[in-house]
């Protein structure tokens, strides 16, 4: 994971001249095969809900997005292959969230109202990684501009944990505990990514990227839209992306969503 100074680093290059712009050879139309890695950070805001089994007549709803207002950075990485309009990619997100918090209400909140004066100490992790695996085909290649169309599946892993402390007794619920649910799932994935160059030399692009589909989950979607450089040695870019799961109200885990700046770099050959 990069640490600050790294950060600042990356963003402070995204001011060098022109000058040190290099061809992308990842977009070049040639039939040779091309290669492109990233790596980058992603600092999300988590969302979400999920019913915990309380070891009493009911289950412990807890609203993530609530518990965790920010998280700690996830790593992310992705790589991808093209031989004329035919390639493919594989992008994965891995996240250790979590967060303690004092007097908080969000336990139960939503489904049955908490008495007056109650409130509970609760800590809340979600270990959480998704994959996604597609293969693509060029639609539309231009000086400035390209498409990608891809279908895939993406693979979500996803474990919550929960303890819990109220301060006074609450009917149907013990009074303190642990309890932990996890959620593993393929789905089916279309969608759609891209670049759009300007610039004297074409050295700045607009990357974009958005899919959707079902499976396991009643849906799932992805999508990031940002700024990027090139220079002679690689890439540097800043997006902002949400990945989003609904996978019902009859499950352990309803939903979940991951939304935040991502900053990176990337690599072609």
């Amino acid at each position: 994971m990069p640490r600050p100074h790294s950060l600042a680093v990356l963003a402070a290059a995204l001011l060098l001249p022109s000058a040190a712009f290099a061809q992308d050879r990842f977009d070049d139309p040639s039939d040779d095969w091309k290669f492109r890695t990233s790596l980058y950070a992603f600092v999300p805001k988590v969302g979400g809900n999920a019913q915990l089994p309380s070891g009493a007549e009911r289950a412990l709803y807890v609203s993530a997005d609530e518990l965790i207002s920010h998280t700690d950075a996830a790593g992310m990485a992705t790589f991808e292959f093209r031989k004329g309009r035919w390639g493919a990619f594989g992008d994965l997100v891995a996240m250790d969230l979590g967060q303690h918090v004092n007097g908080t209400r969000s336990v139960l909140a939503g489904r049955v109202p908490l008495p007056p004066g109650t409130y509970a100490n609760a800590s809340l992790d979600i270990e959480a990684f998704a994959l996604t695996v597609a293969g693509t085909y060029r639609a539309l290649e231009r000086d400035n501009a390209n498409i990608d169309v891809f279908a895939g599946g993406r693979l979500l892993d996803a474990t919550v944990k929960l303890d819990w402390d109220f301060n006074s007794d609450v009917v149907g619920t013990l009074r303190s505990g642990s309890s932990e649910v996890g959620h593993s799932s393929w789905d089916g994935i279309v969608g759609a990514k891209g670049r759009v160059y300007f610039g004297e030399r074409k050295q700045w692009f607009v990357p974009w990227y958005v899919d959707a589909g079902t499976g396991a989950s009643d849906l799932t979607w992805n999508a990031s839209a940002g700024l990027g450089y090139a220079m002679h040695w690689g890439e540097v870019f800043v997006t902002y992306r949400r990945l989003d799961y609904d996978f019902g109200n009859d499950r352990h885990i309803a939903d979940l969503d991951f939304e935040g700046p991502t900053l990176g770099v990337a690599f072609d050959w």
